[in-house]
């Protein structure tokens, strides 16, 4: 596979690589090169696909585990790797038509949870990735094997959501999905309204979104031209910055281009969601 980026010290790198072991979230690699930290977005491309990841993981400079990194994609419900290379239980998902899961659509869903074991252990805090009206993903480093019986508290926006549930997927350093079980009428009432406001059926919070969204893509696209502008003198020689800066600024256009897309990828789903409603 391929990945490329702009690297912690500021240069651009796209490097040939092997992976050694993938799932359908993410994949961790073995020869790296470019200097990478947890945190930094790059580019991902196999044969049958590419995507933008998250560095999850980092091994340590001078040890046996260097120029190891782990990765997550960015990208919900998208996967670059050829099926056969999956486990059964990760290809189902990938296999089901859109149309026939129109309750388990996935929508991102940023919050926190709260995961116990129900046999024995202690309480697990985790990132709520995204949720659906079946189930939910959870980031999280230490994930609790495939088929643990857990009890769930999500936390989204001041709203709590109660439920008993049972981990289908687990991704070592990266996260777990969730199977929900049967929950309240109460904690169904939140979750349904929570599926609401996210896919956009709720009028008066999509209007109010795509308001918010307007303003946060003026904002970036603004920012970014003046990145832009700034580099373009830098180029020119009309202006001498510190050895760093220039470096500093192709990360900054990379971030602005990167929070330019999410965005994007925000109104196309509410977009999305309402046509298909």
């Amino acid at each position: 596979m391929r990945l490329w980026g702009i690297d912690s010290d500021g240069k651009a790198f796209n490097e040939e690589l092997r992976t050694t072991d993938i799932s359908l979230t993410g994949a961790k690699l073995a020869g790296v090169k470019a200097k990478l930290r947890h945190g930094d977005i790059v580019g991902m491309q196999s044969e049958t696909g590419k995507a933008r990841f998250r560095v999850t993981w980092v091994g340590s400079p001078e040890s046996p585990l260097q120029g190891q990194i782990s990765l997550c994609c960015v990208e919900p419900g998208k996967c670059i790797w050829d099926a056969k290379l999956l486990r059964p239980d990760e290809v189902a998902p990938l296999l089901e038509p859109l149309g026939s899961r129109r309750k388990a659509v996935r929508y991102v869903c940023p919050g926190s949870a709260e995961i116990t074991p129900t046999r024995a252990g202690m309480p697990l805090w985790c990132k709520l990735a995204d949720i659906s009206y079946t189930g939910c993903y959870l980031e999280t480093h230490s994930p609790f094997p495939a088929a643990t019986d857990v009890l769930l508290k999500l936390s989204v926006d001041g709203v709590t959501i109660e439920t008993p549930g049972q981990v289908r997927t687990s991704h070592t350093t990266v996260g777990m999905g969730l199977a929900f079980g049967d929950m309240s009428d109460e904690d169904a009432e939140k979750l349904g309204q929570l599926i609401s406001r996210l896919s956009g059926t709720d009028d008066e919070r999509l209007t109010l979104s795509l308001e918010k969204y307007s303003a946060w893509l003026e904002g970036v696209q603004t920012s970014h031209d003046a990145l832009e502008s700034l580099r373009k003198l830098i180029e020119s020689g009309e202006v001498e910055p510190e050895p760093m800066m220039s470096g500093d600024i192709e990360r900054l256009l990379r971030a602005m281009m990167d929070l330019r897309e999410c965005v994007l990828s925000r109104v196309a789903n509410y977009g999305n969601s309402r046509t298909a409603d």
